[in-house]
């Protein structure tokens, strides 16, 4: 498949920290004409409170911004920030390094993927995924990306997607490095 520009889709930045730093998950908003600041607020709130049990207990959102599609000039988002159920983990080394990365699949074949760091979890797995029948906390997240509870989020070319049973877990080499202060 031929790449598409980044501007295909609408985009909804959410600009984040944990444990002091940095991040920023980009959602992409598919050709909904209602990319409103109620849909959008309900829309994250339900992915970001379904993680809640893995999001380390300082886990804030900064600010939010909207990306139209077409361009990718951000403007301030300016609608009301969700109310977020404070997470569940308490902050440290490994989870500052540490991220959820849910995949899936448009309606027309495109890879998607979200990634969420800030997350911590009671055990790593060895194979470094936790599924739907494993985890209720990833079924719960599974179920708030899907098009059943979030029909707006889409993949970069704008269609629907099927989200993968299961969430890998990784740690990030440069988050890894930054907490060794290296």
């Amino acid at each position: 498949m031929a790449p598409l520009p980044e501007s295909n889709t609408a985009r909804i930045l959410v600009h984040y920290t944990s444990q002091g730093n940095e991040h920023t998950l980009q959602l992409r908003w598919n050709g909904d004409p209602n990319l409103t600041p109620a849909a959008v607020t309900t829309t994250l709130q339900n992915i970001l409170n379904a993680i809640a049990p893995f999001r380390v207990s300082d886990w804030t959102i900064t600010s939010i911004e909207i990306i139209q599609q077409g361009t990718n000039i951000a403007l301030p988002f300016l609608g009301t920030v969700p109310t977020l159920t404070v997470g569940a983990q308490p902050p440290s080394t490994l989870s500052q390094a540490t991220s959820l990365n849910f995949i899936g699949r448009s309606a027309l074949g495109r890879r998607w993927r979200v990634q969420i760091f800030g997350v911590g979890f009671p055990s790593v797995e060895t194979d470094f995924r936790l599924t739907t029948a494993e985890d209720a906390t990833i079924a719960n997240t599974v179920a708030a990306l899907s098009p059943g509870i979030s029909p707006n989020v889409a993949a970069i070319d704008g269609a629907s997607i099927t989200v993968y049973p299961y969430a890998n877990q990784s740690v990030n080499a440069y988050w890894q490095r930054e907490s060794r202060g290296s």
